[in-house]
């Protein structure tokens, strides 16, 4: 299951130049909102998730139950989404021909 950090750090690497002022632009951002994730434990938006997941080519309904999972982290609630996420994570594929 991912997080905001793990996502994040996906995109950046994803990018060319594998900095965080790259995967802000990716996703259409200030530099500042990437730092927020980083050093003060922001989650990111539900509308921002969509082009992550569209940048890193993930399922959105996996990485908007991750991202609700992390919002409810110590709610009643927080165990419903984790659920919901391990169900829609992706299999990999691999060829093993």
């Amino acid at each position: 299951m991912l997080n905001t950090l793990e996502i994040a750090e996906l995109v950046r690497l994803s990018t060319p130049k594998q900095s965080k002022y790259a995967a802000s632009k990716v996703l259409g951002i200030t530099p500042q909102r990437v730092d927020n994730w980083y050093h003060r434990g922001q989650v990111m938006s539900d509308e921002i998730a969509l082009k992550a997941a569209s940048e890193l080519e993930l399922p959105h309904e996996y990485v908007l139950a991750c991202l609700q999972a992390e919002r409810t982290n110590g709610k009643p609630s927080h165990g419903f989404w984790v659920k919901i996420a391990e169900k829609l994570t992706p299999q990999e594929s691999g060829n093993d021909d």
